[in-house]
């Protein structure tokens, strides 16, 4: 299995992020990635997010998208804008069981309104290859540690 710190001795690496709320994305970040420039994405990727990707692409940064990006659509203007500036993207989907998100989130300092993992859960796509990722790693939190695996 190809390691974290592999990819990242690339230059024009890019992690995406994809997976429910309180699934463990932003503290896997902080755990893995805080080297790499980071995008918070919301529920839909805005014009100034765009710009921002754009402007880390055009300067060679290593960025990591955090964010749900659940669906192809979602994912495919960014895996796009990155792959025209020679981009290897890594997909992260992280696993996600919606009682286990509801549990973390109600320990979370700034909760998210339940409704909104429910309705995040049943958006997901799974990600695949045809969709321009270089590898996808699937992670899943287990006790307050990550479990990150090859999937394809």
């Amino acid at each position: 299995m190809e390691t974290i710190d592999e990819i990242l001795k690339s230059n024009k690496t890019s992690c995406l992020f994809i997976g429910n709320y309180a699934t463990g994305k932003t503290t896997f970040y902080n755990t893995y990635l805080k080297d790499t420039a980071k995008i918070q994405v919301e529920e839909k990727v805005s014009r100034k997010t765009f710009q921002s990707i754009e402007n880390m692409a055009i300067s060679g940064l290593n960025i990591t998208i955090d964010g749900n990006n659940p669906q192809k659509k979602d994912r495919k203007p960014i895996i796009e804008t990155l792959k025209k500036k020679d981009y290897q993207i890594f997909a992260f989907y992280f696993c996600s069981i919606t009682r286990d998100c509801i549990v973390r989130n109600r320990k979370r300092r700034n909760t998210i309104n339940e409704n909104k993992i429910i309705k995040t859960e049943k958006l997901i796509e799974l990600p695949n290859l045809e969709e321009g990722f270089s590898k996808i790693f699937y992670v899943e939190l287990i006790d307050n540690n990550f479990n990150i695996e090859d999937w394809v």
